[in-house]
């Protein structure tokens, strides 16, 4: 089991390139497909919840960004299925959320700073 994890992608870069690696057209012809939309709706959903813990420090916005990329991703897929740009759009907001979220700066971390003379009198 071990040796599973350690080869498991831990990144979305490296998602990306296991994914590619198998190819798109190789993963189309899978036999369990059916159970791959619900996978994937978990994974977003996990990425969501870890987006709303970081939230209290990072700030909301990173959430909000990767709901509406999870929305326009899901109500795409049904409401217009042959709309492939919606997907496009919904992936590159996941992305840029999950980016945002990595780059911005902690608030925890500068709501307590205080500037102080040398003297150690404020």
């Amino acid at each position: 089991m071990s040796v599973l994890i350690a080869f498991f992608p831990k990144c979305p870069v490296c998602w990306a390139t296991y994914m590619s690696m198998f190819g798109s057209v190789w993963l189309a012809r899978m036999p369990y497909v059916a159970w791959l939309h619900p996978l994937l709706v978990g994974l977003s959903a996990l990425n969501l919840l870890l987006l709303l813990k970081r939230a209290s420090k990072k700030g909301y916005g990173t959430f909000l960004l990767g709901l509406a990329g999870v929305a326009i991703i899901l109500g795409g897929r049904s409401l217009f299925p042959e709309a492939r740009w919606l997907l496009f759009c919904g992936i590159a907001l996941m992305v840029a959320s999950s980016l945002a979220s990595s780059f911005t700066i902690d608030r925890s971390m500068t709501s307590g700073f205080q500037l102080s003379r040398k003297d150690g009198h404020s």
